[in-house]
């Protein structure tokens, strides 16, 4: 048996996103004052909302000669049923509805298939930065290598002028200390000059 859609269950298919054509098409011919509902729901093709623009408005019945309520589908293993060929409006409508969803199944695949590809760029892309990454890593690495290089060398720079300053202080200590005893032995030699020249001019005298 199939399922009788009255004006209640009309109403609330049109509630529902999942109604398909072949319903709406059967709603909007058994009643006119919701074809405007069915030319608004989501999944009414461009025939058939094309075909409540031209019927809006007119009474059951009237216009529907090329719209005709959808037929009746067998239930499985429903007896005194035999397959018949679709309606010429139903068939366009089917073809019409095979070409939309092949056109969103193509558009859904491009979409797929440029978010592999940008995600593989982003992939690249993060590796070439983690590269990058790891080499700026290792050059700030050797960088502070160095500069410890150099405090250590500035270190004992230090430390070795440090020595230097005291050796000069210890030079310059025993400079005077040398000074000093330089002008007592001048002094000493000054005296014994004076000596031995008086030693002299008395020897001198004596002499005479």
């Amino acid at each position: 048996m199939t399922l009788k859609i009255t004006f209640d269950i009309a109403r609330e298919l049109l509630s529902k996103p999942m109604t398909g054509p072949a319903e709406l098409a059967e709603i909007a011919a058994k009643f006119p004052e919701l074809r405007e509902s069915v030319g608004g729901h989501i999944n009414a093709t461009p025939m058939l909302s094309d075909w409540i623009s031209r019927n809006v408005g007119q009474p059951r019945g009237a216009g529907t000669s090329d719209l005709p309520s959808a037929p009746r589908y067998p239930v499985a293993g429903e007896p005194g049923r035999r397959d018949r060929p679709l309606p010429e409006w139903e068939r366009r409508l089917a073809e019409k509805e095979a070409e939309r969803l092949h056109r969103a199944r193509r558009a859904a695949e491009d979409e797929l298939q440029s978010l592999v590809r940008g995600k593989s760029l982003v992939e690249s892309e993060a590796e070439i930065v983690r590269q990058n990454l790891g080499q700026a890593k290792a050059a700030l690495e050797a960088e502070h290598e160095r500069i410890r290089e150099a405090e250590g060398r500035i270190s004992e720079q230090v430390g070795a002028r440090a020595e230097l300053d005291d050796i000069v202080k210890i030079v310059r200590t025993n400079l005077g200390d040398l000074e000093y005893a330089l002008e007592q032995e001048s002094l000493a030699y000054a005296q014994a000059e004076n000596r031995l020249a008086q030693v002299q001019r008395e020897q001198h005298s004596l002499e005479r």
